[in-house]
């Protein structure tokens, strides 16, 4: 009886947690429709993530088709060029029912809070998938001759068969058909658009970017639209409800500040996204990135209109780059 009812006091202080942050997630997107509708969790599930990618990649248009089987269900996120398919597949794995774990051939439940929390707000399915198109044959066709000019090759077709390229730091090193190269560059990059005309050209990558990554492609590609901007703060508070942003350049990172200690729900929200308390600068801080600008602009407005203040200047969605900082990774220390 003794184990039971621990067992059963340990369910219910889980079921607080999740709820907590579940609280939070809903504060955030009371958009997403809830469950005991007409959607089961899979519907329901598909629609949600169609919103929330749309917010965090808004010049990207994002599809949503779910199957079941007799091993359970799954989605199919998908899309053309726009962010890097690891962002978005780390993205959409925030509601998964967990993994498959080919150590023991079999799938594990993801009963961790944070988990149970997205599915609570958001919905579930056994598998989900990212795929991303990279573009019509023709837009990597424009890329491959360029690609063929600034190495001083003619341009075949996309079947030729390079050797002793540049490696792009993806599927491609350096050896084997064009196709296959073009295709491992766009697939390591971030486009802000899922329009190919939009496509600049392509330049090598500068000795500064080299230093600062020496895995990422050797190339970079240049984007149309939209324009690349510098991150615009909040203004400085004024009122003294007022939330504010601010850029932490020295560390690529991103500080919130608050006049007094924030709600629980946006405490909890706050963790759920990785973000971290720094006490000696008394702010909470995370690494740069699209999704989390959107998301600390969603939690300003959240705070100052809630105390009357007024809505914060929005930043410019993120600008075309190689792929490598996670939409959702911890961040890491910026002290």
């Amino acid at each position: 009886m003794a184990a039971q009812s621990a067992r059963e006091a340990g369910a219910r202080e889980g079921d607080r947690a999740v709820e907590a942050r579940a609280a939070g997630l809903r504060t955030l997107y009371p958009w997403a429709i809830p469950s005991g509708g007409k959607d089961n969790d899979r519907v329901r599930a598909g629609k949600n993530l169609k919103r929330l990618l749309g917010e965090m990649f808004p010049g990207v248009t994002f599809s949503a088709k779910s199957d079941t089987f007799s091993g359970g269900d799954s989605i199919d996120i998908g899309y053309t060029l726009g962010p890097c398919s690891k962002k978005v597949q780390e993205i959409i794995d925030r509601i998964s029912d967990g993994w498959f774990d080919g150590m023991d051939d079999s799938y594990k439940l993801n009963t961790e809070v944070e988990g149970c929390a997205w599915r609570r707000v958001m919905g579930s399915a056994k598998y989900l998938h990212a795929n991303r198109s990279h573009g019509p044959d023709e837009f990597i066709a424009r890329l491959a001759c360029d690609l063929c000019a600034m190495r001083g090759v003619t341009y075949i077709g996309l079947d030729q068969v390079v050797t002793g390229w540049p490696p792009t730091g993806g599927w491609s090193n350096g050896n084997g058909s064009l196709l296959q190269y073009a295709r491992s560059i766009i697939e390591l990059t971030d486009l802000p658009t899922d329009n190919p005309d939009d496509y600049q050209g392509i330049r090598e990558r500068t000795t500064k970017e080299q230093e600062e990554n020496p895995s990422s492609s050797w190339w970079r590609i240049q984007w149309a639209s939209p324009s690349p901007a510098a991150f615009e703060p909040s203004p400085p508070a004024t009122e003294e409800g007022d939330a504010t942003l601010t850029e932490n350049a020295e560390h690529q990172g991103i500080e919130l500040r608050f006049p007094s200690k924030p709600e629980p729900r946006i405490i909890e929200a706050m963790k759920s996204h990785k973000w971290r308390w720094n006490r000696n600068a008394r702010c909470w801080y995370h690494k740069a990135s699209d999704a989390e600008l959107l998301f600390a602009q969603s939690v300003l407005k959240l705070v100052n209109f809630s105390n009357g203040g007024r809505p914060p200047q929005a930043p410019e969605v993120f600008e075309p780059d190689t792929c490598g900082s996670s939409a959702v990774e911890d961040a890491a220390c910026m002290a």
